[in-house]
């Protein structure tokens, strides 16, 4: 009725999956260290906050509609 399938097409192969896992971890490693030059360097962070003491003193057109929203939903 049903031809027989070989169980053996569908054995994972540990060894190529272990590689390929490895080289994810060390790609994703890799990729933060590099992140991490940006995101750390003293420009970034001068950059960011200056821009979060602006968004803080001023009450923006983003802020107000935060705010008509929020009295909206309560």
């Amino acid at each position: 009725m049903f031809a027989a399938t070989d169980p053996n097409l569908f054995r994972l192969d540990w060894e190529r999956t272990i590689e390929v896992l490895a080289a994810i971890v060390l790609l994703s490693m890799l990729l933060e260290r590099a992140l991490s030059l940006v995101f750390e360097s003293r420009l970034y962070i001068d950059l960011c906050s200056r821009r979060r003491r602006n968004d803080e003193e001023e009450d923006g057109p983003r802020r107000k509609q935060a705010r008509l929203l929020e009295a909206a939903v309560s």
